[in-house]
């Protein structure tokens, strides 16, 4: 509703304002939840929280570990207590630094891990073990080497696959420089690699 801009500039100059836009978030959340859990159940569940840009967060982990932890740990309860049993959050750029926070506050893991900010799973699952992953699949390694670029980076990601919680795919967008064919290729192949990880590629 502000802009981003505009919202980085109310964390130092209007917090109070900032303090009222998350406690409504964790307000509806009880209220919308509530309702949903009473009809059906739900086993996953994915937040929707763009916070990080190329290099790092747009959020300070300081800003995080004092007024958000707290408020995802209440939300993510609410989804424990519903019976969800995975919580993924939907973030591009690099989260490096705040999964820790995200894990502290409930969250099992992220996507799509977006390798041209640096978010690559496998130094995240090194990191953090266990976490949930998805994406990681460089882009311009397809657009640049066809079939061998496909098979390079399945090859690189199979080791996750074969630790389980992850599921390897393209952030975003395909971009047209992937021709069809090697998409066709790359989708083939995951199909395979995906039913059976040790496989060789």
């Amino acid at each position: 509703m502000m802009g981003l801009e505009n919202y980085s500039v109310a964390i130092y100059e209007d917090p109070e304002l900032v303090e009222r836009f998350l406690d409504n978030r964790v307000d509806m959340a009880r209220r919308l939840y509530g309702r949903v859990f009473a009809n059906k159940g739900l086993d996953f569940v994915q937040i929707w929280e763009d916070m990080a840009y190329k290099t790092a967060p747009l959020i300070s982990p300081d800003f995080m570990e004092r007024h958000m932890v707290g408020r995802y740990r209440e939300i993510t309860g609410i989804f424990r207590k519903g019976g969800v049993r995975l919580i993924m959050m939907d973030c591009d750029g690099n989260l490096d630094k705040i999964v820790p926070i995200l894990k502290k506050s409930g969250i099992d893991g992220i996507y799509p891990c977006e390798i041209a900010a640096g978010s690559d799973p496998l130094k995240l699952r090194k990191e953090f073990p266990g976490a949930a992953l998805q994406g990681g699949v460089d882009k311009r390694a397809l657009s640049a080497n066809g079939k061998e670029g496909v098979k390079s980076e399945l090859r690189r990601l199979q080791p996750l696959l074969k630790d389980g919680a992850f599921i390897p795919h393209i952030d975003h967008f395909i971009p047209p420089d992937i021709s069809y064919g090697t998409f066709c290729y790359y989708m083939e192949l995951k199909r395979e690699l995906l039913a059976n990880p040790e496989m060789r590629i």
